[in-house]
């Protein structure tokens, strides 16, 4: 019986750079695998709303399933899933409440919202400022930037004012069931999630929704996106890590978004 092919993706890295912009068009070759009967999922540490609304204006169609948060949320048509336990992590809500008291405490500029679209689309705030802008889409873990504003309110990264705020962040005590925060200062953002939640938890809920009888594929760019299962096949695009690319049956000579459409048409010559 032919097995239908289904091929995870991260988002960061591999749909777009770290600009969050995409390096190619490649909506052409998403419909062509859409018309041969592919299932696309995004699978990145991306709230499933805005992973979904990426998606949908990246690579230009609406994904039906979205593995989201690291794997921690499932998103399958209108239903929500939670992969760890079954159950979601409490207490995000009143840690993000004590985050903003604590910031505003010591005049530092606060905003909350879709953060990482207001990043993409350069959303301007107020100028010269120092600023915590809070991910208020993420249900399972907790996401911020710690970027500083120039004069045209345009935020930038600022070593110092993300030392100092990343700093002040750990002051407060996280929700149980959260480790503790991830920072990257090239992005200038940290991240908490539950450490034992990766992007294997969100494969195995949606293998045992669509049931056994298919070819499982990950296209990503890092050791995050390696899927520990066998029935997993790895692809990676240029700007891999040396972990997947020794993990991957084919890299791609091309980097970002060009490479995930090599790993694609790869894929669907098979």
């Amino acid at each position: 019986m032919h097995k239908a092919k289904v091929v995870m993706f991260d988002q960061d890295g591999v749909v777009c750079d770290k600009t969050y912009k995409t390096t190619k068009d490649i909506r052409k070759t998403i419909s062509l695998a859409l018309a041969q009967g592919i299932h696309l999922i995004p699978n990145s540490d991306t709230p499933w709303k805005r992973l979904s609304d990426n998606t949908e204006a990246m690579l230009g169609f609406e994904p039906n399933v979205v593995i989201a948060e690291k794997g921690a949320v499932v998103k399958i048509g209108s239903s929500i899933i939670y992969s760890i336990y079954g159950t979601d992590i409490i207490g995000i809500a009143r840690y993000i409440r004590l985050l903003v008291d604590l910031f505003d405490s010591l005049g530092k500029k606060v905003a909350i919202g879709d953060s990482a679209t207001w990043i993409r689309i350069g959303k301007k705030f107020e100028p010269n400022s120092q600023y915590i802008i809070i991910d208020g889409l993420r249900t399972q873990s907790i996401g911020f930037y710690l970027l500083a504003t120039d004069n045209l309110g345009t935020p930038q990264n600022d070593r110092n004012w993300f030392e100092e705020g990343l700093a002040v962040a750990k002051t407060i005590e996280l929700p149980q069931g959260l480790a503790q925060l991830n920072a990257n200062e090239k992005y200038g953002i940290a991240i908490a999630n539950n450490p034992d939640i990766t992007k294997t938890n969100g494969y195995h809920i949606v293998k045992n929704r669509m049931g056994l009888n298919n070819a499982f594929f990950m296209i990503g760019d890092s050791d995050i996106d390696i899927i520990d299962a066998v029935r997993v096949t790895h692809l990676a695009v240029g700007n891999t890590t040396e972990g997947l690319r020794r993990r991957a049956v084919f890299v791609s000579q091309y980097d970002y978004t060009a490479g995930l459409e090599e790993c694609l048409q790869r894929i669907m010559a098979l």
